[in-house]
């Protein structure tokens, strides 16, 4: 495969715009983010045991030259270290991960014992006119209304196993969002990712009908071409929203579809089931196969049918909970992963949790159990 990335330092661009903020008057720049330690340990997918801890500092920077102009960089310092760092599944994500066409990464410490890299996570720059927005640079595009799986969002997949639900990667593209009527919103997209086979465009309608909206896509994803729509709306009370896509690879062509309700109960509870059917699905793969592919999809299974139960609530005062468990219908294999949330102090916050996976057979009987600590400081 030929190569194409461009190689552009993380920090020199970030810091171009740290020079631009500090000569501007103070209302027009503004300065945000996070300190997290993040760790975590348990068993490789290849019966490895290992810890892992995380210290970033994230640095999220805004500047508006003009009222109709916005310069974003959200830049992360970010130190790893652990035994995982020897292990031969690390050794493997290190030659699938998922790179960008633009590199923004510095890494002054890469070995054996620990990992030291400045990333920038977001770098883009933003009109917003009266009907018009245009968007360039590493950004997020966030279409689907999914809460656990995003079909028709191709440009930033995100794994439903993931440790951090929170964090979505970016992408090194174009976006345009027009409004020609207040019901009416067209939009188009263009993004390249490590290679010219990873380059992703698409367009995208978005209206009203009733108390529904609904949209209507289409584009063309590393060589195939995918059509699909979602809406979301209420019945009654309880929110209802689907996706639904269709795919025409070389080889085959595949469905895929999401159903989802979500309902807040007097308690204060939240229910939200999800039912995904995956006709894209594998049968079988490697672990190999499963790294390679995650770096442009999301929805990678074995099987078809899937339904997650994700349960939220407040428990005491400055203490919440989350449960989400996925069951694969088909080989019965479960995934679960509770959290707790504890607000130690304002702008302080505790997150415990464990990844729980069971069966025999099936897509969850390839992973192993991992535990989870984190404690963040917002400024």
């Amino acid at each position: 495969m030929m190569r194409a990335r461009t190689d552009i330092p993380a920090l020199p661009a970030a810091l171009l715009l740290c020079i631009l903020s500090c000569g501007a008057p103070a209302q027009d720049w503004d300065v945000s983010g996070y300190l997290k330690n993040f760790a975590t340990g348990g068993l490789t997918l290849y019966d490895e045991y290992y810890y892992l801890v995380t210290h970033r500092l994230r640095v999220n920077l805004e500047y508006y030259p003009v009222s109709e102009m916005e310069l974003r960089a959200i830049v992360d310092n970010q130190l790893t270290w652990g035994s995982y760092l020897q292990t031969e599944q690390y050794s493997l994500s290190k030659t699938l991960e998922q790179q960008d066409y633009i590199d923004l990464t510095l890494d002054p410490v890469d070995n054996e014992y620990a990992l030291w890299q400045a990333v920038v996570h977001r770098l883009y720059l933003r009109y917003s006119g009266d009907n018009i927005d245009l968007t360039a640079g590493r950004q997020r595009i966030a279409w689907g209304t999914g809460r656990i799986w995003n079909p028709t969002d191709l440009f930033n997949p995100n794994s439903p196993l993931t440790l951090e639900p929170s964090e979505r990667r970016g992408s090194d593209s174009v976006h345009v969002a027009w409004r020609p009527a207040d019901d009416l919103q067209l939009e188009a997209a263009w993004a390249i990712g490590a290679d010219r086979d990873d380059a992703r465009w698409a367009a995208r309608g978005r209206t009203c009908v009733g108390s529904y909206d609904l949209s209507f896509m289409a584009g063309r994803f590393r060589g195939s071409e995918v059509v699909g729509f979602d809406f979301s709306g209420y019945v009654a009370d309880a929110g209802l929203r689907g996706e639904f896509t269709y795919t025409w690879e070389d080889e085959r062509s595949y469905a895929r579809a999401v159903l989802s309700y979500e309902y807040t109960f007097g308690n204060g509870i939240d229910l939200l089931a999800e039912y995904l059917y995956n006709g894209g699905n594998l049968g079988r793969f490697t672990l190999e196969d499963a790294a390679a592919l995650a770096a442009y999809d999301s929805i990678i299974s074995i099987n078809r049918h899937f339904l997650a139960l994700l349960l939220a609530r407040e428990l005491f005062p400055l203490v919440s909970g989350r449960l989400l468990t996925i069951v694969d219908l088909e080989d019965g294999s479960l995934f679960a992963f509770p959290m707790i949330y504890y607000s130690l102090a304002q702008d302080v916050d505790l997150t415990l949790g464990v990844q729980l996976f069971f069966g025999d057979d099936g897509d969850f009987s390839l992973y192993s159990h991992t535990a989870l600590v984190a404690l963040e400081w917002y400024f």
